[in-house]
């Protein structure tokens, strides 16, 4: 596994990750599946690898012919990779659907949720070239590293992760709209329409 403060979180990197993405979402036909697969249920085309800690894909040359369009999609963001080097010793169990280990799965998809608001804070700041939001994305990213770290020697519940997360992004949004004067998502709609990437010109619209 690749040491935890290498993972750049805004790049997938499967070869370090464990497979998380085939078993944790939920697989729906009308997002690119051809069958429905319940959270938490390892995909059938998946098996386990290195002594039960990592899971590979049967398919993964033509999983778009196999009707699995969904997989090429999806981006966990560096989720998987952090995840998967902070319970390294655990996924054996995980993957054998222990209960108690069903948490580091429900972690995964915190943090994924976490990563994706932090990419698009990092888009922000570089569309409008903003030094001072990626500056503090930057340190997001120390922070979210030094916490998921955190995440198993203090044995950390569900609750409190999904806290912790929600409420550094809440506060990170706010900053945002302190430093522009608008909200991520009007900033957001404007760079996805091309719109202009002087703030100043912006604000006089």
């Amino acid at each position: 596994m690749i040491e935890l403060f290498d993972v750049d979180p805004f790049e997938t990197n499967c070869k370090n990750c464990a497979g998380f993405c085939c078993v944790t979402p939920e697989f729906l036909p009308e997002e690119g599946f051809p069958k429905h697969k319940e959270q938490d249920i390892i995909c059938e085309h998946a098996s386990l690898k290195e002594c039960g800690r990592r899971l590979v894909c049967g398919i993964y040359g033509n999983r778009t012919e196999k009707g699995y369009t969904g997989c090429g999609e999806f981006d966990c963001g560096g989720a998987g990779t952090i995840i998967a080097d902070v319970f390294s010793e655990d996924l054996l169990d995980f993957f054998r659907g222990k209960v108690v280990y069903r948490r580091i799965g429900t972690f995964f998809a915190l943090f994924k949720k976490a990563l994706d608001r932090l990419k698009v804070i990092k888009r922000l700041g570089e569309h409008y070239d903003n030094d001072q939001i990626l500056e503090k994305c930057e340190n997001l990213v120390r922070v979210f590293k030094l916490f998921a770290s955190s995440i198993k020697t203090s044995n950390a519940t569900v609750a409190s992760v999904s806290f912790f997360l929600d409420r550094t992004i809440a506060g990170v949004d706010q900053y945002i709209k302190d430093e522009t004067g608008f909200n991520v998502v009007c900033l957001s709609k404007n760079m996805e329409e091309g719109g202009t990437r002087n703030l100043e010109e912006f604000r006089s619209n």
